[in-house]
């Protein structure tokens, strides 16, 4: 792909991404099972028909800040299979007693509902269209609305496809491919020894059976750095064990030049420094986390951006528009169902490039 190409791809992910002010990213986990090769033939106790979601995870981005703002996690107690297998134990992370102790879908629908109450004009996205099938399929067994029902649904792995000619199958893959280390649960800092040097292409040690994550010498000031700071500007919880192993890194591997020049280079951007770089502010145990960059939500009566026209709405001549259930777009003109599209599951689009980055393809019977 051509960097012209590339970047009116871009242009229309930003488009789309225009008329809201936050967006949800969002992992979910759900039951599963899976036959080793190494284990006596058996049945499987979860079939895909009866997988439901044990865990919803997201971050909160403000779009114009491109900060991450809030988080919510919880797990969920599945109805249909309680037990969790060991090969889903296994490939989640996630115990028995994580969701024994866990709300089931209504319950925790309730408490995400709240929070989104908290950040209107939002869209979500996640990796593939999996999240979105998984969250229905919940809510149809649940005989509730879906999770995050309303709010408009992008696949990001679709935007990736349209920026790079590599096209990893799976986000570990991208990740890797990237150069960034794929932890598919939270790892600590820790000291990894007797596992190699190297993980994809960051020169870390990852200890899997400790979950811990060692970084090179040369980062490890930096890392603790830049984890204080994180930790700090968002009033995050840390634990005793990290606190003494990221402070004993701030001191043994100080602040160096380049490290420097590169939060002045990043507050140039950002308008604000890393106070533990600068040294306005040095990490302790015990330390007390400052919050300043924890926001307040949107009051309820700020200014509403313009909702997009609907063919109902729209007069204008080459407007798009797109089915919401089917992911399908159609013309204006050559496509004989431009018309019948339900209002309610209508979207618009300016061009065919926009409705594609947003993950919709063109109908069949157009011409």
């Amino acid at each position: 792909m051509s960097i012209e190409a590339k970047l009116i791809h871009l242009q229309s992910i930003h488009n789309l991404l225009a008329p809201y002010r936050y967006l949800y990213c969002v992992d979910l986990e759900a039951t599963c099972d899976e036959v080793d090769k190494l284990e006596s033939p058996r049945s499987l106790s979860v079939f895909l028909d009866q997988m439901e979601t044990i865990e919803i995870g997201l971050v909160l981005i403000d779009l114009e800040t491109l900060e991450v703002v809030d988080e919510f996690q919880r797990f969920v107690r599945p109805q249909i299979n309680p037990i969790l297998t060991d090969f889903c134990k296994q490939l989640t992370s996630i115990q028995q007693a994580d969701v024994d102790g866990a709300g089931i879908y209504v319950e925790v629908g309730q408490e995400l509902e709240a929070f989104i109450a908290r950040y209107p004009n939002a869209a979500w996205a996640s990796w593939g269209d999996y999240d979105a099938r998984q969250l229905e399929h919940d809510a149809e067994f649940a005989a509730c609305p879906s999770l995050l029902a309303g709010l408009q649904h992008f696949n990001v792995r679709k935007w990736h496809k349209g920026m790079y000619d590599n096209q990893p199958k799976g986000l570990k893959q991208t990740v890797e491919f990237m150069g960034l280390v794929w932890m598919a649960s939270n790892f600590n800092y820790g000291m990894a020894s007797g596992v190699s040097p190297q993980y994809g292409q960051c020169k870390t040690r990852v200890d899997f059976d400790q979950r811990a994550a060692e970084p090179r010498n040369e980062v490890k000031g930096l890392v603790a750095r830049t984890t204080f700071y994180m930790f700090d500007r968002y009033k995050l919880s840390m634990s005793r064990q990290q606190q003494q192993l990221l402070m004993a890194w701030d001191k043994q591997y100080p602040v160096s030049s380049w490290e420097k020049e590169r939060d002045r280079r990043i507050a140039a951007i950002m308008g604000h420094s890393n106070p533990f770089v600068t040294g306005e502010r040095q990490w302790s145990q015990g330390y007390k986390a400052v919050g300043d960059g924890v926001v307040s939500a949107i009051p309820v009566n700020s200014p509403r951006v313009a909702a997009q026209p609907t063919l109902a709405s729209a007069s204008g001549i080459g407007v798009i528009i797109g089915n919401r259930k089917s992911q399908v777009y159609h013309l204006s003109v050559g496509c004989p169902s431009y018309g019948q599209v339900s209002e309610k599951n209508q979207i618009s689009f300016t061009s065919e490039s926009e409705a594609q980055a947003a993950g919709y393809r063109k109908a069949g019977n157009c011409s």
